[in-house]
């Protein structure tokens, strides 16, 4: 269909709204939205680069087929952030102008009046995030029953944040829910730039084969550069690479990404520093989640608004996502990203306007990050995105979706639960018999989680506890922060895990501030502004590397390639770092014969468990072998599991490194027994091991704590690890010795 076709599709005050913003043109994947989502009732994918105008691609025809005149809610907008329903409720809004159709938001920073003047005329477009859908259709079910009587149009936005996460399963099962509540067929719509897997998609939208992907592969040129200074990861950031960074950006509009929060801060203040010096016009911010809302919303409000003033916003991933900021020069990214997606996002970031190059400038502070960091660039010409990791048996999640219904219930029996929860396709693997024997576990008196009362279920006390905390609606783990206030006013949050004392100073928000008090009662530290300082720590929460980008790493290691877009010191350095490795290769990966210095240091029952393997060399020293594993994080972590169970007196140097005090002669048999320990023993090892230290799931499980030791351990071996790669992984670099 041409353009003129398809603007006829659309409803008459929609047309009204296209020929008040003066369009004259459809973009492509507007045109081909637009063309198949008004005819057809069915379930949708739209993906197409960022700024490609998705969000109109979806609602131009579904605010075209929805009838608003009836009560109740037509169109649900799920998004994974409240920041980018803060954003994108001004463009729906004027979508819907010329419609009479009302726009309300609801997350827990909406008025409690915004909220009860929708329950009482419900109708129009709701924007929510999982979190808060959960809070309704827990504590109040009956809003939920008057909000979506009449929903048609489910459309959840950047859905590759969802899919294969914990946070995805959850709202796969709300969705199931949601639609219970309304009368008219529910079609579900999911936008996003950087889908690795559409057949999961697919599924994740509908039941697969009712849901159509509308594609447009085009993509918008971007200029790259790599620029490399040894300095180690986590050694801070040098003067040389602040002023490198600040050569680039100053005068232009520039989004930074340091990986980091630390690096955030200290990059913004150091940049900050140099623009006081040198003294030229431009303005720096750090934005990232510890940085309070209100700081956070005037930066997004002074970059958009800024016609010709320059900026620089150093942010995490706050600002990957589709937040609307304006057009930006270009895009730094300092140190390798975790993955091809979010390399995506962030380049995407820059070079909007149409006919515009995207700018990015990547720096790599060691020689592995560079490496990491040519992998992901290789993999984004080629055009391959991680597909994500989906889970068989989510318990943890399944076992967080009981406890709501139940809630939301006050009172349910167990086979009515049962049907209920296995509603949702995302549990199909879970078994009745699975969720009867979690019903038992939630309802040992020691526990006290439910009850049982005349045969049915109802909360019980602990179980109170845990659902009437604002905290229970979130499947992800919460951050344990410290309140920052100057003059009665929060500018942030700081990690506890390295508190300052008074007298020091920290950056924060981008600027230096001195502690004047500690109130460690009320987890709040009160400051000053100051002229020196560091930025403060934060936990760390590293994302597994996928390992198509290792196994990729691999092959840059592996090649004599140049690329030109490397500047002359990271063609040295890469050139180097190759030349390290390939005196290392004795198999497919890297593999090198090593000294065991701190033998004697191993304990007793060390010693035992190596000598199966040990060989002493002539002079009396104990050999060994560092390997290189480069098969993706969670594989490296099982490997390293394996080897703790075979070998107790192995070592891992670090996520890609472990130093195993096995001679290269014996390697081979180890690796092999490596290889053979059975899933049985794996289970047993796990078990023992939660056993002694019950928190291990909760560093990657918030509800997995309620589960029966057995299903902690399933996941545990879901989340954490991955047995069938391990073992091909092993077994691959045995046969290649």
């Amino acid at each position: 269909m041409n353009d003129s076709e398809v603007y006829r599709l659309l409803s008459e005050p929609i047309q009204r709204f296209i020929r008040r913003k003066g369009w004259t043109s459809f973009r492509n994947i507007q045109r081909a939205a637009i063309a198949r989502i008004v005819g057809d009732d069915g379930n949708f994918i739209i993906a197409s680069a960022t700024a490609s105008g998705k969000t109109e691609a979806a609602f131009l025809p579904v605010l075209s087929k929805t009838d608003f005149e009836r009560s109740g809610v037509g169109v649900l907008y799920i998004s994974p952030l409240i920041a980018l329903i803060n954003d994108q409720i001004r463009r729906i809004e004027e979508l819907c102008a010329y419609m009479d159709v009302p726009v309300t938001k609801w997350h827990g920073e909406v008025s409690d009046s915004v909220k009860k003047r929708l329950i009482k005329d419900p109708r129009g477009v709701l924007l929510i995030t999982p979190e808060s859908l959960e809070a309704m259709l827990s504590r109040h079910p009956e809003n939920a029953a008057r909000l979506f009587a009449s929903l048609s149009y489910v459309i959840i936005d950047e859905l590759h944040y969802f899919i294969g996460t914990d946070r995805g399963i959850q709202l796969q099962s709300l969705l199931g829910r949601v639609k219970y509540y309304s009368h008219e067929r529910v079609s579900v719509i999911g936008l996003s730039a950087t889908i690795g897997d559409f057949s999961e998609a697919k599924r994740f939208v509908g039941d697969g084969s009712d849901c159509k992907v509308l594609l447009d592969k085009t993509r918008k040129e971007i200029d790259v550069t790599f620029k490399t200074f040894l300095v180690g990861e986590n050694q801070g950031l040098p003067l040389e690479v602040k002023k490198d960074v600040f050569k680039r950006v100053v005068g232009h509009k520039a989004l930074i990404f340091p990986n980091k929060r630390e690096s955030v801060e200290e990059l913004a203040v150091g940049l900050q520093k140099l623009q006081e010096r040198i003294s030229v016009d431009g303005h720096f911010f750090s934005h990232h989640s510890s940085v309070e809302k209100q700081i956070r919303e005037y930066v997004e409000h002074f970059a958009k608004a800024s016609t010709t003033e320059p900026f620089s916003i150093c942010c995490t991933s706050t600002l990957e996502l589709g937040i609307d900021i304006g057009s930006v020069d270009e895009i730094i990214q300092v140190n390798a990203t975790s993955s091809v997606s979010s390399l995506i996002q962030r380049a995407g970031r820059s070079g909007r306007m149409d006919g515009e190059h995207a700018r990015l400038a990547i720096y790599s502070l060691s020689a592995w990050s560079l490496l990491r960091a040519v992998a992901c660039w290789r993999l984004f010409l080629k055009g391959e995105i991680e597909k994500p990791r989906m889970r068989q048996k989510p318990y943890d999640i399944i076992v967080h979706q009981m406890l709501s219904i139940v809630r939301q219930r006050s009172e349910v029996e167990p086979k009515e639960l049962i049907d209920e929860v296995l509603k949702a396709a995302v549990f199909k693997d879970i078994t009745p018999s699975e969720c009867t024997t979690i019903i038992k576990h939630l309802l040992n008196p020691a526990r006290q989680i439910l009850e049982s009362v005349g045969g049915k279920l109802i909360i019980g006390v602990d179980g109170e506890k845990i659902t009437n905390a604002m905290s229970f609606f979130s499947v992800f783990i919460p951050e344990m922060l410290v309140k920052v206030v100057h003059k009665n006013t929060c500018i942030g949050t700081i990690s506890p895990i390295c508190m300052p004392v008074v007298g020091s100073n920290i950056y924060l928000a981008a600027k230096i501030w001195t502690v004047k008090e500690v109130d460690a009662t009320n987890d709040r530290i009160f400051v000053d502004k100051a002229i020196e300082g560091r930025a403060p720590k934060y936990s760390a929460s590293k994302i597994d590397v996928d390992p198509m980008i290792e196994e990729e790493m691999l092959n840059v290691l592996y090649s004599d390639e140049t690329y030109d877009y490397l500047d002359d010191f990271s063609n040295k350095t890469l050139s180097d770092l190759r030349d390290d490795f390939i005196r290392k290769k004795r198999a497919l990966i890297p593999v090198e014969e090593v000294l065991i210095e701190d033998y004697e240091e191993y304990e007793e029952t060390e010693k035992e468990s190596i000598e199966a393997y040990a060989s002493i060399d002539s002079d009396g020293e104990h050999m060994g072998v560092a390997i290189w594993l480069l098969f993706g994080t969670r594989i490296n972590r099982t490997i390293k599991l394996l080897f703790e169970i075979m070998l107790a007196g192995s070592r891992m140097d670090n996520e890609n490194k472990v130093t195993l005090p096995v001679p290269l002669v014996n390697l081979s048999r180890f690796l092999s027994d490596s290889a053979s320990i059975n899933d049985d023993d794996v289970i047993s090892y796990i078990m023992n091991k939660l056993s002694q230290e019950p928190s291990m799931i909760d560093k990657c499980s918030k509800f997995g704590n309620l589960l029966p030791l057995q299903m902690q351990v399933s996941v545990l071996l879901e989340k954490v690890y991955d047995l069938t790669g391990a073992r091909k992984a092993i077994i691959s670099i045995a046969e290649s010795l």
